[in-house]
């Protein structure tokens, strides 16, 4: 907002033969740390030399508001705005709008499957679980959406109907949302607090992502 370069850090591994491209993505809440840690563990236990295909990484999505360890940017103008609810985003819009449009455009469209990892609100701890939204095959990509979500491996899953809102939030414009209207397969996933790293879930989330990836 000042005028600064924000830099995304992006991490690349390819694998030794074709095979899908996966997605992982952590950090689009600022204050949501422990799916940053998830990131950076999984990727360092990962031999490119065992893979297919490509996993793409964005560990830290949101540069601005983890500067601030805020939901959202704290200085942008119209701020903070919520990052996971103006999916695709805009090209020419505020920054956070444009963090989203790059991320959506050139990471969610091109990936066979998206994992999106969260943390609590602030002030809470929570369960791990992951969303499968929407719960119905409207655009073809249920089956992928569900099948990768439970490998997954947390002991709760979430089948949220297509345009319910999360307490009062509209989520028409989350990542989820968008990524199945452009007929990508993507899911969340949600474990421990707001503003550190829950430790005790980091274990189950790695492991979570070596689940899904076997599972592809």
């Amino acid at each position: 907002v000042d005028g600064s370069p924000i830099h995304l850090p992006v991490a690349d591994l390819g694998g030794s033969a074709d095979g899908p491209v996966v997605y992982l993505q952590a950090g689009l809440h600022g204050d949501e740390l422990t799916g940053i840690d998830i990131c950076r563990r999984a990727l360092a236990s990962l031999d490119p030399a065992q893979l297919r295909g490509t996993i793409a990484c964005v560990p830290l999505a949101n540069p601005p508001a983890y500067r601030s360890r805020s939901r959202g940017g704290r200085h942008e103008e119209r701020g903070p705005i919520d990052a996971n609810r103006i999916f695709p985003g805009s090209a020419n819009g505020l920054l956070t709008e444009r963090i989203a449009h790059l991320l959506f455009t050139e990471f969610v469209e091109h990936a066979d499957l998206t994992l999106d990892l969260h943390s609590a609100l602030d002030g809470c701890n929570i369960a791990p679980f992951v969303y499968v939204d929407p719960d119905d095959d409207e655009t073809g990509t249920l089956k992928a959406r569900e099948s990768a979500a439970r490998a997954f491996g947390t002991p709760y899953v979430y089948h949220k109907r297509r345009g319910q809102k999360l307490g009062t939030s509209d989520m028409s414009r989350s990542l989820r949302s968008q990524a199945d209207q452009h007929g990508r397969a993507s899911f969340s996933a949600e474990r421990g607090e707001s503003g550190r790293v829950t430790a005790a879930f980091v274990a189950l989330g790695v492991r979570g992502g070596h689940n899904g990836l076997r599972h592809l």
